[in-house]
């Protein structure tokens, strides 16, 4: 450990041009990467909302460059086979979606977005 810590002032000496020898050091942040196969997703199939249950989308003004009124998706309600052109915005519990001018998302039959860069 001794090792570790000489190596650090050091290494602060050449970042910073100062290092404080006689003070404790105290790991602050750690960075790492992981690299590793994953399992394929799974594969349950959302529940089938009736057609007429499927709330459309609701409008609202956003800044993308400029400000413009775009379409806004509930992503948990959207049926399989929605095709939608940018700008717009897919929501949900966990994430937002963004589709800029010319992007285009499909709603997957698992109720995924797949997604066309423009």
């Amino acid at each position: 450990m001794e090792q570790v810590v000489e190596r650090f002032h050091r290494r602060h000496e050449e970042l910073y041009t100062y290092s404080a020898p006689g003070q404790d050091v105290v790991l602050v942040n750690a960075r790492l990467a992981v690299v590793g196969a994953l399992g394929n997703p799974p594969v349950d199939r959302p529940a089938e909302l009736p057609a007429d249950a499927a709330p459309g989308p609701r409008s609202r003004r956003v800044y993308l460059g400029r400000w413009t009124e775009v379409s806004v998706y509930d992503l948990d309600a959207a049926r399989p086979g929605l095709e939608v052109k940018g700008p717009a915005i897919f929501e949900s519990a966990t994430t937002t979606v963004i589709l800029r001018q010319d992007d285009r998302a499909q709603v997957t039959p698992l109720g995924w977005l797949d997604i066309r860069l423009s």
